[in-house]
C-alpha cells in the first residue's frame, strides 16, 4: 500500500509541506533554473527552508566518518569518571535500571530526533526552529548551554595534560609530602597505608591533615585559594596548556571537522584500546573482583530514592550529548538519505557499553587499592573529578609499572575530553554559521581563530588559583542539572507537539526510505517530554545549593553563615573523623560530642598558649580527668592545627607511656572546646623544681626506661613527637610516665619528609635542626631524650642555651666539633654556608659526668651522635646494657610525687 503524502501550497501562510522525494522534485521541475541538489519546504510561518544535501556546509565523505564523528563526541569523560561512581553510589545494577529507564523512554528518542533534524534541514541549532518559531528561544538555550561547555572543557583537559606529563617522574610528585608546595599537615600516601595497615587504625584525614595526593590537587595543580573571589596569581602552566590546546582545536576545525576524519578516528578508537588495556591489567590484579562486586551489586531499596533517578536522568542527558546543539550540528553534514536511524541505534549501544567497561576498569583497580591498604572500597572511591585527579593518581602509586598506567589513563582522559570539545567547538560555529552566513561562512579561517580566541581569554579566570571554584560554579550552574533537564524538556515539546511528531516521522520517510516504528511517535509526544518534565522537577524539589569545601554556599548571604556556625561545624568535622571507631563522611555531624557539663571543673592546673587546663571529675564515671579547654580563634584560623594533630595522634596511639584522650566536650557555646585528657598530678619539669634531693640511679634508669618504651611506640607506628622536654612528661600517682603535648607530632617515613627546622624547644633541640636541615626522623626525639637523661643526672639542664648559636657552642664544647668524617653531609647544610665553627677536639661527655656508670657514658654517646642516620633507637635503647647493670631499674610506684605546685613550678607549667 502506498502511503500518499498530502501537499498544500507552500505559499499559504500557516501550512507546512512535506517535501518531496528529490528525485521526484526534480522530474517536475525540469525547467527550474535552481540547483537540483535541494528542494524547499514552508513551515508555519510561511518562511521557506531549503532542504536536502547542502554541499556549502561540507558533508561527510564516508557514511562511518559520521558514527565515528559521533562516538567521539559522545562518549566522554562522563562515561569514564561520573558514570562508574553514580553507578556505585547509588546502588550499582539498581542505577543501571534507572539508567536504563531513561535511557530508552528519554535519551534515544531525543537523540534521533536531533540528528535526523540536522540531517532534515541541513541547519544548525538555532535555524532549525523556523519549523516552530514559538520555541525558538531553545535554539539559542542549546547554543547558551553549548558555550558554557565549551568555555570550562578545555581546562579539564589542560588539568589531565598537567597530570600526564607528571606521570613521567621516576617517583610520581604527589607519592611524598617533600615538595615545596606541601605544608605540616601533609601526610605521604605510602605512609598513610603503612600506618593503616600496621596498626589496624583507619586514619579518616581531617580538614587540615591531608594526604599527599590532595595537596598535590589542591596546592600544586589548582594552588586554589579557598576563596571565589580571591584569584590570588595565576596557574601558569595551566595557562600555558590551555592556550595549546585552545590552538590544537583551531587547527583541527579551520577546515571543518570533515577535513579531519583522520583526527577523529583516532581520537574515537584510541581511548577504547587503553580501556582495554586497563581492564585487562585490572582483571590481573589482587582484589580487582571485589571492586567490580561493589560496581555492579544491586540495591534494590534504593530505586525508592528520588536521587537515583535525579543522577541517572542527569547522567543520561549528559553522557549523550543532547540539548547542547552538537548533535544537530553533526547531523546537518549527513547526506539526505543516510541512514541516521541505524546510526542513532547502534550509538545507544555504543554508550551504554563503553560506560558499563569503563566502570569495569576503574573498578578492579580500585578493588585492588582497596585490598592493598586494608581500606574499604567506599574510602577510595571519590566524585566526579575526585575520581581522575585524585583517586587514580593515588592507585596508580601502588601499581607495577605505575608510570605507564599513569600516563595511559591521562591520556586517555586528554583524548576523550579533546574530541569532545572539538565537536561542541565545531556545532557552535555551525550554528552561528547558519545564523550569519556571508561572514561567517566566507572568513571561517579568520572566525574561528576569532572565537577560539574569545573562549581561551575568557576561561583565563579558571587558570587563576581559584579557578577550580569558577569551574564548578559555571557547571554546576550551567549545563548540567535543572537547566539542561529544563532545555531538553521544552526541545522534545517543541519537536513533538509545536512542530509535529506525524510530520517528523513523515519527514523521516522521505530521508531514510522506510517509515519509522509508530512507537517513536509514543516515545516522542508522551513518555520523553513527561521524562524530562519529571526531572526537572525533580531537580528543583530538591535542589541543593553548590558547596565548597568549607561549607559556605555560593548564591547565598554569607552574612547569614556566623563565623561560631562555621567553627561548630568545623570541630564536630574534625573530631568525628578522627574517632577510633570507623564512622563514615555520612555520619559526620550527625553524632554529638559530650557536654561540657558532664563534667565538674575542680581546679585550675595551668595555662599556655594554646588553652587552659583544669583538674576535673567525670560525672558518668567518676574518674578524675584533666579537662583543657581549647583556644579558638574565630577571626583566623579558627581551632589551630597543633590541636588537631593532638588529637589526631592521641586518638589513634594507645599505650602506658602516652597520655591518653577519652573524648572531646563541647560547651553551651559551640567555640568552647574541652579535650578530655587522662589525669596525672604532676609532670617532671615541676618535680626537678622541687625536689630536695636528685633523683637516684634507679629512678632515673625508671623514667628513662618508661619514655624510651613510649617513643618506641611512637616511632613503630611512624609518629614522631617533635618536642620530647622535660615538661611535656608527665607522672601520675603511680609513678607511670606519659608523654604528652602532641601538638608539633608529625608522622615520618622513607623518604624522609621535609618539614620546618624550628621545631623542638631549643634546649633539647639536635644539630641538625640548628644547621638547617628540613628533613626529620625519630632521631630528633632520640638527641632530646638523651638531653632529658642528661638533665635527670645533673639535676640541672644539660644544654640550658641563650640562642641557637650559643646553642651550638655548648653542644660543640659537650661533644667536641663536628666534621664530614664523623657526619657525613654536614658540609650541604645551610648553616654551615653562613659560620664556621670553632675547633674543639674533644669529647667531654666523661667530663661532664665524671661518676657516670661506662654503661651510661656508652650509651649517652649514641644518644648524642651528630649524624642522625648513626643516632640510637628507642628499641636499642631499651637493649642496652645500662637498664642490666646495678643498680637496676625501681619500680615506678616507688617514683617520688609532688602533692603541690609551688608559685615557681606553676608559672614554668603555664610558659610551657
Amino acid at each position: 500500500m502506498t502511503h500518499t503524502i498530502p501537499t498544500i501550497s507552500k505559499r499559504r501562510k500557516g501550512s507546512w509541506d512535506v517535501p518531496k522525494d528529490p528525485q521526484v522534485w526534480e522530474s517536475e521541475n525540469r525547467d527550474n533554473s535552481e540547483s537540483t541538489s535541494n528542494f524547499d519546504a514552508t513551515f508555519n510561518n510561511g518562511d521557506v527552508i531549503y532542504v536536502g544535501d547542502d554541499e556549502c556546509r561540507g558533508q561527510w565523505n564516508r557514511p562511518l566518518d559520521f558514527l565515528m564523528s559521533m562516538i567521539a563526541y559522545v562518549v566522554g569523560l562522563g562515561n569514564v569518571w561520573r558514570f562508574p561512581y553514580l553507578c556505585y553510589r547509588n546502588g550499582g545494577g539498581s542505577f543501571l535500571v534507572a539508567y536504563i529507564i531513561f535511557l530508552v523512554f528519554s535519551a534515544v528518542p531525543i537523540f534521533f530526533l536531533e540528528v535526523s533534524l540536522g540531517q532534515y534541514l541541513q541547519r544548525g541549532a538555532m535555524e532549525i526552529w523556523q519549523m516552530c518559531p514559538l520555541f525558538k528561544g531553545v535554539g539559542i538555550g542549546n547554543i547558551v548551554l553549548c558555550f558554557m561547555c565549551v568555555w570550562y572543557f578545555c581546562i579539564i583537559v589542560s588539568w589531565a595534560v598537567f597530570y600526564f606529563f607528571s606521570s613521567m617522574a621516576s617517583t610520581f610528585p604527589w607519592e611524598t609530602c617533600n615538595n615545596w608546595w606541601n605544608t605540616e599537615s601533609c601526610v605521604s600516601i605510602s605512609l598513610h597505608d603503612k600506618v593503616n595497615t600496621s596498626s589496624g587504625i583507619s586514619l579518616n584525614v581531617s580538614r587540615l591533615l591531608q594526604t599527599s595526593v590532595e595537596q598535590f590537587w589542591e596546592r600544586r595543580v589548582l594552588r586554589d585559594t579557598g576563596d571565589i573571589l580571591d584569584f590570588g596569581g595565576v596557574q601558569w602552566e595551566l595557562l600555558i596548556i590551555n592556550v595549546v590546546v585552545w590552538i590544537i582545536i583551531y587547527f583541527c576545525i579551520w577546515k571543518g571537522i570533515t577535513h579531519a576524519q583522520k583526527f577523529v578516528y583516532v581520537c574515537s578508537l584510541f581511548p577504547y584500546v587503553i580501556i582495554t588495556v586497563l581492564l585487562t591489567r585490572g582483571l590481573t590484579l589482587p582484589g580487582a573482583m571485589t571492586g567490580i562486586s561493589y560496581y555492579l551489586t544491586p540495591n534494590v531499596t534504593k530505586l525508592y530514592e528520588v536521587s537515583v533517578w535525579i543522577d541517572a536522568g542527569s547522567q543520561v542527558c549528559y553522557s549523550y550529548g543532547i540539548g547542547f546543539g552538537t548533535l544537530i550540528a553533526l547531523g546537518s553534514r549527513n547526506k539526505f538519505h543516510h541512514n541516521c536511524y541505524r546510526d542513532a541505534i547502534c550509538m545507544s549501544f555504543v554508550n551504554v557499553g563503553t560506560s558499563l567497561l569503563a566502570g569495569f576498569a576503574i573498578f578492579s583497580v580500585l578493588g585492588f587499592m582497596a585490598e592493598s591498604v586494608g581500606k574499604d572500597v567506599s574510602q577510595i572511591v571519590k566524585p566526579g573529578v575526585g575520581l581522575a585527579f585524585l583517586a587514580y593518581p593515588e592507585i596508580a602509586s601502588h601499581l607495577p609499572l605505575k608510570q605507564l598506567w599513569a600516563c595511559l589513563f591521562f591520556l586517555m582522559i586528554i583524548i576523550l575530553g579533546f574530541d569532545s570539545q572539538v565537536c561542541m567547538v565545531e556545532g557552535l560555529f555551525l550554528a552561528l554559521e547558519d545564523r550569519f552566513p556571508l561572514v561567517l561562512r566566507k572568513y571561517k579561517k579568520i572566525s574561528v581563530g576569532i572565537m577560539c580566541l574569545i573562549f581561551c581569554v575568557i576561561s583565563f579566570p579558571m587558570t587563576t588559583y581559584t579557578g577550580a571554584n569558577w569551574l564548578t560554579l559555571i557547571d554546576g550552574y550551567g549545563p548540567s542539572g535543572y537547566a539542561l533537564s529544563f532545555l531538553v524538556a521544552f526541545e522534545i515539546i517543541g519537536i513533538a507537539w509545536g512542530f509535529g511528531a506525524e510530520r517528523m516521522r513523515e519527514a523521516m520517510h522521505q530521508m531514510l526510505g522506510f517509515w519509522p516504528c509508530r512507537f517513536w511517535l509514543i516515545l516522542w509526544k508522551f513518555t520523553a517530554p513527561i521524562f524530562c518534565t519529571a526531572l526537572f522537577i525533580l531537580c528543583c524539589v530538591f535542589y541543593t545549593p553548590l558547596k565548597y569545601p568549607d561549607g559556605s554556599r555560593l548564591m547565598e548571604d554569607e552574612s547569614e553563615i556566623t563565623e561560631v556556625k562555621r567553627q561548630e561545624k568545623f570541630v564536630y568535622t574534625s573530631v568525628l573523623t578522627l574517632k577510633r571507631e570507623e564512622i563514615t563522611f555520612d555520619e559526620i555531624g550527625t553524632r554529638p560530642c559530650r557536654s561540657v557539663d558532664e563534667f565538674q571543673k575542680v581546679r585550675k592546673l595551668g595555662e599556655g598558649t594554646y588553652g587552659i587546663v583544669y583538674e576535673g571529675l567525670d560525672r558518668r564515671s567518676g574518674n578524675t580527668v584533666a579537662l583543657k579547654q581549647v583556644r579558638l580563634d574565630l577571626k583566623k584560623e579558627g581551632l589551630s592545627i597543633s590541636v588537631i594533630r593532638e588529637i589526631h595522634s592521641l586518638m589513634n596511639i594507645e599505650h602506658e607511656n602516652i597520655v591518653r584522650l577519652f573524648d572531646v566536650a563541647v560547651g553551651k557555646k559551640p567555640h568552647k572546646i574541652f579535650l578530655v585528657m587522662e589525669y596525672c598530678n604532676q609532670d617532671l619539669a615541676s618535680l626537678l623544681d622541687n625536689m630536695q634531693s636528685p633523683f637516684t640511679e634507679s629512678q632515673v634508669k625508671c623514667l628513662l626506661l618508661q619514655l624510651f618504651e613510649g617513643l618506641n611506640h611512637l616511632h613503630s607506628n611512624f609518629l614522631i613527637h617533635r618536642d620530647i622536654k622535660v615538661s611535656n612528661l608527665l607522672l601520675n600517682d603511680k609513678g607511670i610516665l606519659k608523654i604528652a603535648d602532641f601538638g608539633l607530632a608529625r608522622l615520618f617515613g622513607d623518604p624522609p619528609t621535609e618539614m620546618t627546622p624550628r621545631v623542638v624547644t631549643l634546649w633539647y633541640r639536635p644539630p641538625e635542626l640548628l644547621f638547617g636541615s628540613k628533613y626529620q626522623s625519630k632521631s630528633i626525639d632520640m638527641w632530646a631524650a638523651g638531653c632529658i637523661m642528661g638533665e635527670l643526672l645533673l639535676h640541672k639542664p644539660l644544654l640550658p642555651g641563650k640562642d641557637e648559636i650559643d646553642q651550638i657552642r655548648r653542644i660543640i664544647y659537650f661533644l667536641g666539633t663536628p666534621t664530614e668524617r664523623i657526619w657525613p653531609g654536614l658540609s650541604k647544610l645551610t648553616l654551615m654556608s653562613k659560620v664556621q665553627l670553632y675547633s674543639q677536639p674533644y669529647n667531654n661527655i666523661k667530663t661532664v659526668f665524671p661518676e657516670a656508670l661506662p654503661e651510661c657514658i656508652a650509651l649517652m654517646n649514641r644518644l648524642f651522635a651528630y649524624d642522625p642516620e648513626r643516632r640510637v633507637s628507642a628499641a636499642e635503647c631499651l637493649e642496652s646494657d645500662y637498664f642490666k647493670c646495678s643498680p637496676l631499674p625501681c619500680d615506678p610506684s616507688m617514683m617520688p610525687s609532688l602533692t603541690g605546685l609551688t608559685k615557681k613550678s606553676r608559672k614554668r607549667v603555664a610558659e610551657d
